[in-house]
């Protein structure tokens, strides 16, 4: 398998963005690529480092859930979604 690589809750992601995304995760498992699931985390030193993090769309948890339930998709994007909320905090803190 070849995995794909996707982030998501990036900043300013849209409904439609969602909607594209979930189609061509499906479309690249039909491909037979395997999907590689991260969340936004707002890194320092990076264009997005203060950026607002937001919860993983639920549309883009149920397309992960059962891509994972039939051995399509893996990846620790539920511990990133976790962590990204701890680094903005952090990062508001020494802002403040």
């Amino acid at each position: 398998l070849t995995n794909v690589d996707f982030i998501f809750s990036l900043p300013n992601e849209t409904e439609e963005d969602v909607d594209l995304t979930i189609k061509l995760m499906k479309d690249l498992c039909d491909m037979g690529a395997n999907i590689h699931s991260h969340t936004f985390m707002p890194l320092p030193l990076t264009v997005f480092a203060n950026e607002k993090v937001k919860k993983v769309d639920d549309k883009i948890r149920k397309t992960i859930s059962e891509l994972t339930s039939k051995g399509l998709a893996d990846g620790n994007w539920k511990k990133q979604e976790t962590l990204a909320k701890k680094i903005s905090k952090y990062f508001k803190a020494k802002m403040d």
